[in-house]
């Protein structure tokens, strides 16, 4: 007899991909979750190709995985946490830039008071909050409605603009702010306070 996936709960379709290798139960979990880690992805990084990347990465690795897979909580959480990790990996390997943590120019750093070492996360905070004020209005608040965990519809009718025009001030807001924190030092450290703020 044929299985309804859709009728299968999570904990069902991922020991049927681990004990069955059943491609069709992890078709069911991508039509599941697939559009929620791209949000996930798309607010982190902003990129329409980045973020479709890496929900591509975090469901191959899913897969290649398939015959440890032991998740002891949610799927939903395994895959969130997955797809963080992945953004992070993502962007350790494309972003050489922001890996030195050495010869990095003091005048480089914000009001060039701070030596790297002086720079913790409580001041990284209070730099992001700095520049997240400087950035256009319009654009603040649409940025910091999608920090907030909003979706991109409810974004949009707040505004009274598109989806597409929602995308555009993320996606605008995260390069102002990338070009805040130039510095490779800064950009990585405020790469890993951004990313785990929610």
């Amino acid at each position: 007899m044929r299985k309804n996936y859709s009728l299968l709960d999570d904990a069902d379709l991922i020991d049927c991909i681990r004990l069955e290798e059943d491609e069709l139960a992890f078709a069911e979990v991508y039509r599941r979750y697939a559009n929620l880690l791209y949000h996930l992805s798309y607010g982190k990084v902003g990129t329409k190709e980045m973020a479709e990347e890496i929900v591509q990465i975090t469901f191959l690795k899913l897969w290649s995985a398939r015959k440890e897979l032991r998740i002891n909580y949610s799927l939903k959480a395994y895959l969130y946490k997955a797809t963080k990790n992945n953004i992070i990996s993502y962007y350790v390997k494309h972003l050489p830039d922001a890996l030195p943590l050495h010869d990095c120019p003091e005048e480089n750093l914000p009001n060039g008071h701070y030596t790297q070492e002086e720079v913790d996360q409580s001041q990284l905070l209070k730099f992001y909050e700095q520049a997240l004020a400087a950035l256009p209005e319009k654009c603040r608040e649409v940025f910091s409605m999608s920090r907030m965990g909003y979706p991109m519809k409810e974004i949009a009718q707040v505004h009274k603009i598109s989806a597409k025009t929602v995308e555009v001030h993320i996606g605008k807001a995260l390069r102002l702010l990338r070009e805040k924190f130039k510095n490779g030092f800064l950009f990585f450290q405020f790469f890993f306070l951004f990313i785990f703020i929610e």
